[in-house]
């Protein structure tokens, strides 16, 4: 018998056994600058409500495997599969790519292999993410909404271009830096998921994890092997594309006894007191930072879509949208 904290341990025993290893093992000497720009740009899943107190007929749409698609979309597997480095792109090369994104052109999945980006801007009141609070009494939020800074912010690609997407002006590029592996990618070592779904053949992983989901969930509802078939592919899709990467555990320190450390961020700096902050086993803010920057994108594209019919939306949650269909 085996305990678990989480669903979260299945996917990284399989990581594993797959033959991946975590960022900061392989990598232990990795700029913990990039590691602190990757966490600066992370903002979670976009929740809004537009419609409150009002009852209003709406069809909810919503992506299949949200996190597991920007996974496969952008080739993060690449990025768990060798060693990382980030590369200094030129501001204007950004810039051109952000004049000639359309909507469009969205609906190529090649683009999406470019968006493995960080660029540090001037938000120049840009719709963009922001941590924020009405009040100092009240925990901070997040908003996607016209935003202005006097300092640079760092945000994924992938949000820029949303702000263009939902109305909003381009900021100014200071600084890009894109993600790329360094030699050829390691191949995953074949497994069975369960002993019955073939893992590191020939497919990405996290393809073949989200189609045969699908299959067993249209046939699951009469067999409950199927059904712990469907519910564990679910479990390692979402874990294994996202939340392992985004993992943080705290270790607080004994009261009274200030703890120094580095913090690395928008900015670096030495903090005189400052949490124990841990990474997760397979902890990776770029990671975690470019799969929810993506999904973020491709929920303004369908939001950009519904506008375009003069459609309006009365909420929407990470990877679904409610669309207002009467009154």
């Amino acid at each position: 018998m085996g305990e678990l904290y989480s669903s979260a341990s299945i996917a990284k025993q399989y990581l594993r056994l797959l033959g991946f290893c975590p960022l900061l093992k392989a990598q232990p000497d990795f700029n913990a600058e990039h590691l602190g720009h990757g966490s600066a740009s992370y903002f979670g899943g976009r929740a809004e409500i537009r419609v409150r107190k009002s009852e209003v007929q709406v069809t909810v749409l919503d992506f299949t495997s949200m996190y597991a698609s920007i996974f496969i979309l952008q080739e993060l597997e690449n990025l768990i599969s060798g060693r990382i480095a980030a590369i200094e792109v030129p501001a204007c090369e950004i810039e051109q790519l952000l004049n000639e994104m359309t909507a469009a052109r969205l609906f190529d999945k090649t683009v999406w292999r470019l968006f493995n980006c960080l660029v540090l801007v001037e938000p120049d009141s840009a719709i963009l993410p922001v941590r924020m609070r009405m009040a100092t009494d009240e925990p901070y939020t997040i908003a996607v909404t016209p935003f202005d800074a006097s300092e640079g912010r760092w945000y994924t690609l992938a949000d820029v271009i949303a702000s263009r997407l939902l109305g909003g002006r381009l900021p100014k590029i200071l600084r890009a830096l894109r993600f790329v592996t360094q030699g050829k990618p390691r191949t995953p070592k074949p497994i069975l998921f369960r002993g019955q779904v073939s893992l590191g053949e020939c497919e990405p992983i996290f393809k073949t994890i989200v189609e045969e989901r699908q299959k067993a969930k249209k046939v699951a509802e009469s067999d409950a092997d199927l059904q712990a078939l469907e519910r564990g592919l679910k479990q390692m899709a979402a874990s294994g594309s996202y939340g392992i990467f985004a993992e943080v555990n705290v270790t607080p320190h004994k009261l009274g006894e200030p703890l120094a450390g580095m913090i690395h961020s928008d900015v670096t700096y030495l903090c005189p007191d400052v949490h124990d902050e841990r990474p997760g086993a397979f902890g990776n803010p770029i990671i975690a930072s470019l799969v929810t920057g993506g999904a973020r994108l491709m929920l303004a594209l369908l939001e950009h879509e519904v506008s375009a019919r003069q459609g309006v939306f009365a909420f929407c949650d990470t990877d679904s949208l409610g669309i207002v269909c009467g009154g």
